[in-house]
């Protein structure tokens, strides 16, 4: 069986603005582990998938209100297979955010897919109700991937 390998990552130091309503990948900047099996650019929200295999990917995402009053946030995994990217079936989570004093809340998600190489996966998250302005939380987001290569 061949070994697996491992990729670690979450936001800096700093929290990092969700563009209003749109959707907006979390950007991996803080790289705790990367084994091989991946290509990742530290600061993209991307991780490449280099072999097929089985991948078991968890995250964390933990969304403040930055500004304004009561909000709702979705978050998601993502996957490009060479078609750009699309939400993945059964990973949607979604958070309640209801002033800048009181207005966090984290999403926690986990997925196994069958990759392909070239396969690229990124967790993003949106303001779906309410307005004014979110944020990922500074070292409260993370992404750990588990991957087993084909042999």
């Amino acid at each position: 069986m061949p070994a697996a390998s491992i990729f670690a990552a979450g936001i800096g130091p700093a929290d990092v603005p969700i563009a209003g309503a749109a959707v907006t990948p979390l950007p991996l900047q803080v790289v705790e582990r990367q084994d091989v099996f991946f290509e990742h650019v530290p600061g993209s929200s991307e991780v490449t998938f280099t072999a097929d295999g089985i991948a078991l990917i968890e995250w964390d995402v933990s969304i403040n209100v930055a500004s304004g009053g009561r909000k709702n946030s979705q978050t998601t995994l993502f996957l490009d297979s060479g078609g750009g990217f699309l939400p993945v079936n059964l990973t949607f989570g979604y958070g309640y955010h209801r002033n800048t004093a009181q207005g966090r809340d984290t999403t926690s998600g986990r997925k196994r897919l069958t990759i392909s190489a070239g396969d690229t996966v990124e967790i993003a998250s949106q303001r779906v109700a309410g307005t004014a302005n979110l944020e990922f939380i500074a070292s409260s987001c993370s992404v750990l991937i588990g991957f087993i290569p084909e042999q």
